[in-house]
């Protein structure tokens, strides 16, 4: 049985409603900050016997600025509480979530383990194709990022995770949707390549096919239990 407890900060996913320290997840949700949407994953976690602690994003931060500063705040509280269980503290999240995942891992030592689903990784590359394949959509997340790569490049090194490679020493994992054209999953295979050229002796890529930004297949549903048992497997392997 989970059990979903809310407090001021956080949604917390558990297999029970004791607080007794378990290994852990801070799990980041996507660019809107709705975690109850990532609850497909949070869930089928708890059942397998973590603690999932799902963050969002305060309103009006530059993008990905301040996230790995949310994460790293959810993991201190965690481990205030007495919630974490012999230091056994894994980050995972999709979309904007992937990144501040990554992000978080390549700062903060405590993370065991990464799981990143359909991240973003090289946010100049990304807005310069957006810019003339989507101009409206680019203006959006413009207004977020708040500068063009040549008016801030600092900025887009400091968010995109292909910039942090040589800080990013635990077991990653990636997964994405072949067809996903939100954040192509192209940016998946430019990580693991540089990952595996770099030496990483722990990333593992997972791309799923038919399945777009959101694990959708179409008229043939969604891959999210597909995506949820890869992403168990790869904490329980790391983390218990």
């Amino acid at each position: 049985m989970v059990t979903v407890r809310e407090t001021a900060d956080y949604l917390l996913f558990a297999p029970t409603d004791e607080p007794v320290p378990l290994p852990s997840v801070v799990l980041c949700p996507g660019r809107t900050g709705d975690i109850r949407g990532l609850r497909w994953l949070a869930e089928p976690l708890a059942a397998q016997g973590f603690r999932v602690c799902g963050i969002t994003y305060p309103p009006e931060a530059r993008y990905l600025v301040h996230d790995p500063e949310q994460v790293a705040a959810a993991a201190t509280w965690l481990q205030a509480e007495g919630l974490v269980q012999d230091g056994r503290l894994g980050v995972a999240g999709h979309s904007r979530g992937a990144a501040a995942a990554l992000l978080s891992a390549a700062r903060d030592a405590r993370f065991r383990a990464v799981a990143a689903l359909s991240p973003l990784t090289d946010n100049v590359r990304y807005m310069r194709a957006l810019r003339d394949y989507a101009p409206r959509h680019y203006a959006t997340l413009l207004a977020g990022r708040r500068a063009t790569p040549e008016e801030d490049p600092d900025y887009y090194r400091a968010i995109s995770v292909l910039q942090h490679v040589s800080a990013l020493r635990v077991p990653i994992l990636l997964v994405h949707g072949e067809m996903d054209l939100v954040n192509p999953h192209d940016h998946s295979l430019w990580l693991y390549e540089a990952l595996c050229a770099a030496g990483h002796p722990a990333v593992r890529l997972e791309l799923i096919p038919r399945a777009g930004h959101f694990f959708e297949q179409t008229h043939y549903g969604y891959a999210h239990a597909q995506v949820a048992a890869l992403v168990s497997d790869w904490f329980t392997r790391w983390l218990r």
